[in-house]
C-alpha cells in the first residue's frame, strides 16, 4: 500500500521548492534580504519533507532508512525555520517594525536543532508505516516535546501575524488570510504528527498539515498586483 503520509510529504516538498523559485526570482529582481532568506528557508523545509517521505514511499518496511530520513530531514526543516525567522526579521524591519526577538531566533532554533539531532542519534527510533499508510515516527518523548514546541512557537505566531495584517487591497487581504491558515494548520498539524500515536490522531494531524500547504499552494492562483500598484510595504507575499 502506498503511504498516504509519504505522498503528503512529497507534495509539501514540491510546493516548498516552487516557493524557493518564486522567492529567489523576487530576490534577483529586487535584492531584498527577506526574499533571499525566505528562499533558503523554504528550500531546506522542502528538502526535509522530501527526506521524510522518500524512504517510507519506496522502502516502507525499512525502519532504519526511514529513521535516517527523519533525523536528517528534521535538521533540514529547522535550518529552514531559522532562515524564515531571519526573513521575518528583515520583513518587519522593512515594514518599520523591528522585533528584537527575531534577531536572536535563528541562533536559538539552530541550538535546539543541534540538541534535537543529538537526542535522535542517541535514542535511534524505529518508525513504521501502518496498514492505513500512516507513518508512526515512534520518537523519544524529548524529541516529541522539542518538535511540538518549535512548530508551535515558530509557525503559529507567523500565522497570527499574517491574520492580523490588514492590507487595503482585496487580493493582498485574501493572500494574508490564506497564508495565515497555511501557517496555523501546518504548525499545529506538523507539531502533532510526531507526538500522535493512534491512527485517528495521526490522520487528523497529517490532514491539518496537508490543508496548510494546500492553502499555501492556492496563494499562487491569487492574481498579483500590477507593478504600478505595488509599494515597498505591500510587496511581501
Amino acid at each position: 500500500m502506498i503511504s498516504f503520509s509519504a505522498l503528503i510529504y512529497i507534495f509539501v516538498a514540491f510546493v516548498s521548492w516552487f516557493y524557493t523559485y518564486r522567492f529567489y526570482h523576487s530576490y534577483l529582481k529586487e535584492k531584498k534580504p527577506h526574499f533571499k532568506y525566505s528562499s533558503l528557508g523554504v528550500f531546506f523545509i522542502g528538502l526535509g519533507c522530501f527526506l521524510y517521505g522518500i524512504f517510507p514511499l519506496f522502502a516502507p518496511n525499512n525502519s532504519f532508512w526511514i529513521e535516517i530520513g527523519f533525523i536528517v530531514g528534521e535538521a533540514s526543516v529547522f535550518v529552514g525555520f531559522a532562515a524564515l525567522a531571519k526573513a521575518f526579521f528583515h520583513l518587519f524591519f522593512l515594514l518599520g517594525k523591528e522585533i528584537e526577538f527575531l534577531k536572536y531566533a535563528p541562533i536559538l532554533i539552530l541550538f535546539a536543532t543541534a540538541i534535537l539531532t543529538l537526542v535522535n542519534i542517541l535514542y535511534f527510533a524505529s518508525p513504521w508505516v501502518d496498514n492505513y499508510g500512516l507513518i508512526h515516527w515512534n520518537q523519544h518523548s524529548i524529541t516529541k516535546a522539542i518538535i511540538f514546541i518549535l512548530h508551535t512557537i515558530i509557525l503559529i505566531p507567523m500565522g497570527v501575524t499574517f491574520l492580523m495584517m490588514q492590507p487595503k487591497e482585496i487580493r493582498l487581504k485574501i493572500k494574508s488570510v490564506f497564508i495565515a491558515i497555511a501557517f496555523l494548520a501546518a504548525g499545529i498539524g506538523g507539531g502533532m504528527i510526531v507526538s500522535s500515536d493512534t491512527p485517528k490522531m495521526l490522520f487528523i494531524s497529517y490532514s491539518l498539515f496537508l490543508i496548510g500547504f494546500l492553502f499555501l499552494f492556492l496563494v499562487v492562483f491569487i492574481p498579483s498586483l500590477k507593478k504600478s500598484q505595488k509599494s515597498d510595504k505591500s510587496n511581501f507575499i
